[in-house]
């Protein structure tokens, strides 16, 4: 389907200092939706007596709903700077974009989330479920990896 569906021609954007603030929201955004919800998943130790496990389960489940938001809101700020084009680059943004993205490993945090979520001590409280819907996150991550490369693909007809 992605080769075979014709789709729109990508909106071509000259590349401004507005393209380079995305990309940064969306780096700083990306960090922020692992290390915040970090704080709901990892509670202290006087937090963490003092609490009930329903309570803590639901701090969890905050913590991911967050991660999951944080990390659409990072893909649709990465998303608007891949649109910068320059005329004699003219997929410039469209290919830095994933490269910085796959060079950084942003597109194993979904697993990273999960694998401290089922394997941390200190909760003492293995929420497998909610680790299976952090690994939700890959959906946004296809979905923005799908529509970069349908622009690069109708940027070249």
């Amino acid at each position: 389907w992605l080769f075979m569906h014709k789709s729109q021609p990508a909106v071509e954007q000259q590349v401004t200092g507005s393209h380079y603030k995305y990309l940064g929201a969306g780096l700083f955004t990306y960090l922020c939706a692992l290390f915040l919800p970090a704080f709901l998943w990892f509670p202290s130790e006087e937090r963490r007596l003092a609490s009930e496990i329903s309570t803590l389960g639901l701090e969890v489940f905050i913590g991911v709903c967050l991660y999951l938001a944080g990390s659409c809101l990072a893909l649709f700020f990465l998303y608007r700077a891949s649109r910068g084009t320059a005329a004699n680059h003219p997929d410039l943004m469209r290919r830095f974009v994933p490269a910085l993205f796959s060079v950084c490993h942003l597109d194993k945090m979904p697993a990273l989330v999960a694998y401290l979520l089922i394997y941390s001590p200190e909760t003492h409280v293995i929420f497998p479920k909610i680790a299976a819907l952090a690994l939700a996150a890959y959906i946004p991550i296809a979905l923005f990896l799908i529509k970069i490369c349908g622009d690069c693909r109708d940027g070249q007809q």
